[in-house]
C-alpha cells in the first residue's frame, strides 16, 4: 500500500520546512510505503528552494505548480499526482507528531474506514492572551478513537482515494476563496455512505499567526464559517432549497439577536463576551449566504499573475 502526504503552500517557506522536518522521520507499517506531494499555490515558486533541499535527500517527494488562486484548484493538482492509495492532507502551516501518520494508518485499516480526522493543536505566539486561546475558531474539540469527529477538515486527515473517485474535482472549486471546500467534499462522502471517524492519537500542531489573534480576523473568520455552513445546508438539503433557504434566514436571525443579547448580558466578562460577538457574526454569515453572499477566505489581486477569471464567471 502506499499513501500519498498532499501539502497544499502559499508563500510559507519557513513553516513549509518545518513541516517536512517533521515528515522525515515519519514511520509507517511494514506493508507501507510513503510519498510527499507539495503544490505550490504561488506563480513564484517561493516554495521550490524548500523542495529542493529535501528532494536531495529523499527520491520520494514531488513538486507541482498550480498558480490559480483557488485552494480547490490547489488540491485537486494534489489529488492528481498522488500515486497512493491513500490520501494523506496536512497543511504547511502545520508540523505532525512523530506517530502521526502510522496512527492515521492503522486507524483507517483497523476500523475499514474511508476518512480519519486527526487532532489539531494550536500553538499562539507568546503573551497571547486567554480570551484569544479559548476562542471556538482556534478550538477543535476531538472526539475518541473510532467514534465520528465533531469537525471534518483537510488539515489532518486521511482519505481513501476509492471514496472519492466518483466526485469531479473532487474538491469543488465554488469553494476555493471561501474556504470550507475539504468539509464539503467530507460531506459528500458520508452522504454517499463513507464512514468518516476519529483518530484522537494522530496529533499535528497549527502554528497561529499574530495577525490571527486579533479580534478583527476572528470576527470575519466566524462570518465565513457560518456562510459556509449555510451554503452547505442549502445545497445538501433534502427540502426544497426554497424552505430551506427560509428556515435557515430565520434560525440565523433569531440565534443573532439571541447571541446580541448573551454578548450585552456577558460585558464585563471579555471571554464570554468574545464568544457571543462570534457568534454573532457566524449567524450574521449564515444570513447573509440566504441571498447568494459567498464570504472570501482568499483574496483576488489583479496586479499579481495568480489572479485569472475563470469560464463560470467567477474570479479565482
Amino acid at each position: 500500500m502506499r499513501c500519498s502526504i498532499c501539502i497544499a503552500t502559499y508563500r510559507r517557506p519557513k513553516l513549509l520546512k518545518k513541516l517536512l522536518i517533521s515528515l522525515s522521520n515519519q514511520q509507517v507499517p511494514g506493508n507501507w510505503e510513503k510519498e510527499i506531494v507539495i503544490v505550490d499555490n504561488d506563480a513564484y515558486e517561493t516554495a521550490r528552494p524548500v523542495f529542493k533541499q529535501f528532494a536531495n535527500n529523499s527520491q520520494n517527494i514531488k513538486y507541482f505548480v498550480q498558480p490559480v488562486k483557488n485552494i480547490s484548484l490547489t488540491r485537486n493538482e494534489a489529488v492528481k499526482n498522488a500515486g497512493g492509495d491513500y490520501l494523506v492532507f496536512i497543511d504547511d502551516d502545520e508540523h505532525a507528531d512523530p506517530n502521526w501518520l502510522k496512527n492515521l494508518i492503522e486507524t483507517i485499516e483497523n476500523y475499514k474506514a474511508d476518512v480519519v480526522i486527526g487532532r489539531i493543536l494550536s500553538e499562539y505566539p507568546p503573551d497571547t492572551p486567554e480570551w484569544v486561546k479559548s476562542a471556538f475558531i482556534f478550538n477543535r474539540p476531538a472526539s475518541p478513537t473510532g467514534e465520528k469527529p465533531f469537525f471534518t477538515y483537510t488539515g489532518n486527515c486521511i482519505i481513501k482515494r476509492s471514496a472519492i473517485e466518483k466526485f469531479q474535482g473532487p474538491f469543488d472549486i465554488s469553494y476555493g476563496l471561501s474556504g470550507g471546500e475539504d468539509t464539503h467534499l467530507f460531506t459528500r462522502i458520508r452522504r454517499n455512505g463513507g464512514k468518516i471517524i476519529s483518530c484522537y492519537e494522530a496529533v499535528t500542531c497549527e502554528f497561529v499567526p499574530k495577525e490571527r489573534t486579533k479580534f478583527s480576523w476572528q470576527f470575519k473568520r466566524a462570518f465565513r464559517l457560518g456562510n459556509n455552513y449555510c451554503r452547505r445546508s442549502i445545497e445538501f438539503s433534502n427540502e426544497s432549497k426554497i424552505i430551506t433557504s427560509f428556515k435557515c434566514a430565520l434560525q440565523s436571525l433569531f440565534y443573532a439577536i439571541i447571541s446580541l443579547l448573551l454578548s450585552i448580558f456577558t460585558f464585563p466578562f471579555k471571554k464570554e463576551r468574545v464568544h457571543w460577538v462570534l457568534k454573532v457574526s457566524a449567524n450574521l454569515g449564515k444570513f447573509i449566504a440566504v441571498f447568494g453572499h459567498q464570504s472570501k477566505e482568499y483574496k483576488e489581486k489583479k496586479n499579481d499573475k495568480t489572479f485569472v477569471t475563470d469560464n463560470a464567471g467567477f474570479s479565482v
